[in-house]
């Protein structure tokens, strides 16, 4: 079963849902299992996770500053303006930058005991008010062409740009997600001086496809695009990452389009780029189920992979990932981020993974195995006699197994 968030009522997969059957008839027969992969490898974070979780880094962040901090969201800045600046309407009600202002708000209104925050203050408060850090926060960075043209504007600035000549004041960036096409054009403008984000937006890079798949996805998405520009969305970013306030605009685009190809009828997927009340019932939460057999054999582990296809088939969910999280920390896979994207779950899935192996003692501070880490993986690596099972007791939270198998 694919995985779910708290907030979805029916478990479907995107491929499963009215839109995704509609959006499915516009593909020939022969194309049809390409546009279902496709469809069926979003990851589409909750409006509770992802309120809660970038909340949290926020206020994690303020932590680590000494001295008054400001905080800004993130927006679309004209080349022509300097920040910080007033939000510019032009008719329409703003979308993104108003939720993560909201969060902003909650931040500054519960700030961490002895940090001063203020919200999106004007240059005279920032300097009658001495602040040296700047935190700019961002829902997701698809491209990158957001935060950078952000990032421009207070680098235009002449007292901001004086200020950070003299060492007086550092802007720092946070995103909910980034994809690693986003991470790699921010860092390489170093318009700020340190970039967080919560989780790695999905993308086609770290999507589980086989390269024939990747192919065959590949070519739909460029012979069914109405505009060959925005074929892979864009600037080329390929994303797969969704949120239950936003569909970006680097989701290939036969998946929100209105036209197909010369003009032809095409029934988008998310239609005007949103999520539809029901969508967001049925899917908020989703993300494709983990094949960690397929994970194990992808990093390596293929004496791992092969038992976890035979002798530990009947183990449970929990006790299989636990023991492929084992075997990718033995290769010196110890970044979230990197494991994030080999196991294809958000990090905070896989924090919850490492915090159960030091419980276990499988895993300590530094996140390298054990003795006892490097005995169960030796024995998950092999077929060895039955062995009684040792009783686990002491967690309910997720990902904590209920038993380990005796080590040889």
């Amino acid at each position: 079963m694919s995985g779910r968030g708290p907030s979805a009522l029916v478990a479907h997969t995107p491929s499963d849902t009215l839109e995704g059957k509609s959006w499915l008839r516009n593909f020939a027969n022969e194309d049809c299992g390409s546009a279902q992969l496709l469809i069926n490898s979003l990851r589409i974070f909750s409006a509770d996770e992802f309120r809660s979780r970038l909340l949290a880094i926020v206020l994690e962040r303020l932590t680590e500053f000494s001295g008054p901090v400001a905080v800004y969201p993130v927006k679309n800045t004209p080349k022509d303006v300097q920040e910080p600046s007033p939000l510019p309407m032009n008719g329409r009600l703003p979308g993104s930058y108003a939720i993560v202002a909201n969060i902003i708000r909650d931040s500054v209104e519960n700030p961490p005991e002895g940090v001063t925050v203020v919200g999106s203050p004007n240059l005279d408060k920032l300097r009658g008010g001495k602040f040296r850090h700047l935190l700019l926060v961002d829902d997701y960075s698809g491209s990158g062409g957001l935060a950078i043209k952000h990032g421009k504007g207070w680098a235009r600035n002449p007292t901001i740009r004086s200020w950070r000549s003299y060492g007086l004041l550092r802007i720092h960036y946070v995103s909910f997600a980034v994809s690693s096409l986003a991470l790699r054009r921010i860092r390489k403008e170093r318009l700020f001086d340190s970039v967080v984000q919560v989780e790695c937006g999905l993308d086609f890079s770290n999507a589980r496809w086989t390269q024939r798949e990747r192919e065959s996805i590949e070519q739909i998405c460029q012979s069914y695009a109405w505009k060959k520009d925005y074929a892979y969305g864009r600037d080329d970013s390929r994303g797969l990452c969704v949120m239950s306030h936003t569909v970006p605009n680097n989701l290939p685009a036969v998946l929100w389009q209105k036209k197909g190809p010369n003009g032809s009828p095409w029934m988008p997927f998310f239609s005007a780029r949103r999520m539809n009340p029901r969508q967001t019932l049925e899917l908020a939460g989703y993300s494709q189920h983990i094949n960690v057999r397929q994970v194990a054999a992808e990093m390596g582990q293929q004496r791992l992979a092969r038992q976890l296809g035979s002798r530990l088939s009947d183990e449970s969910p929990d006790l299989k990932k636990l023991l492929v999280l084992l075997g990718a920390l033995a290769i010196g896979k110890r970044r979230e981020h990197m494991l994030s994207a080999h196991f294809g779950v958000p990090i905070g899935a896989i924090t919850q993974m490492l915090v159960v192996g030091r419980k276990l003692g499988l895993i300590d501070d530094e996140r390298r195995l054990t003795d006892a880490g490097w005995a169960e993986l030796r024995s998950a690596r092999r077929a060895p006699a039955k062995q009684p099972s040792r009783e686990l007791t002491g967690s309910d939270e997720p990902y904590y197994p209920t038993k380990l198998r005796g080590s040889q």
